[in-house]
Formats: C-alpha cells, sequence, structure tokens
C-alpha cells in the first residue's frame, strides 16, 4: 500500500480483505471441509467479507484463483495466493488510475491473471 500512496483507512481494509482472502483460499483448499468448526470459520470469512465488499468480488476471490491452478501438480496454493493478491492489487491501482468502480475492476484484473496463469501453467504443468 504505501509503494502505491494509499494510507489510512483504505490501507487497513487492504490489508483486511488480503488476509481474508487467504484465510478463505486456505480453509477452502488445505482443511477438512467435513469437520463443523471448519465450516464455521469459513462461514465467518465468507459474511464478513460480503459486508465489507459485496457478493459479487467475494465469489470471484473464491473461485477464481483455484480455478487459474487446477492444472497444476506442486504449489498451487501459493499460485493462487500470488493470482488473488496481485489481483487485488492490479484491480485497484487501475480503479484509482481510470476512475472506475474498483469491485468490477478486480474481478476483471483477478480473471485476466488467471487466464494467464492457467495458459502458462497449462504448458509446463507445474
Amino acid at each position: 500500500c504505501r509503494d502505491h500512496g494509499v494510507e489510512g483507512d483504505d490501507a487497513q481494509l487492504i490489508e483486511f480483505l488480503v488476509g481474508q482472502h487467504l484465510t478463505m483460499s486456505r480453509i477452502a483448499q488445505k482443511e477438512d471441509l467435513s469437520n463443523p468448526d471448519i465450516v464455521a470459520a469459513f462461514a465467518v470469512a465468507v459474511t464478513v467479507s460480503v459486508q465489507l465488499v459485496g457478493l459479487y468480488l467475494v465469489f470471484a476471490t473464491l473461485i477464481v484463483p483455484p480455478l487459474a491452478t487446477r492444472r497444476m501438480a506442486r504449489h498451487r496454493l501459493t499460485v493462487a495466493w500470488i493470482v488473488g493478491a496481485l489481483g487485488y492489487a492490479v484491480g485497484l491501482v487501475v480503479s484509482t488510475l481510470t476512475d472506475l468502480p474498483s469491485g468490477p475492476v478486480i474481478v476483471w484484473a483477478l480473471v485476466a491473471l488467471a487466464l494467464a496463469t492457467y495458459w502458462t501453467v497449462g504448458r509446463n504443468r507445474t
């Protein structure tokens, strides 16, 4: 955030959203979803995120990065986190520069990065 001149409440919100994204990705990909405690933690993370950024952005955040890495055999979670974090960063920068709504721009950035990752990984089978 500091590198892009984002400070104060906006920086705290971005930090929170990235943290929630990482929590949701970890739970969805690494935890036993038959465990009621894990499902409850996931539900809380999704509920809090939906209230802050909206349904469209939350579901794109949950779905797009894992789809980008679905052909990977190794390092899938790490690459999904990178796609998600970069998608948010690129989307917020583009939104700021173009004065477009941040939610849809972040989703488009996530999709663009996910497609690039999917096509690259599809060739290499990493």
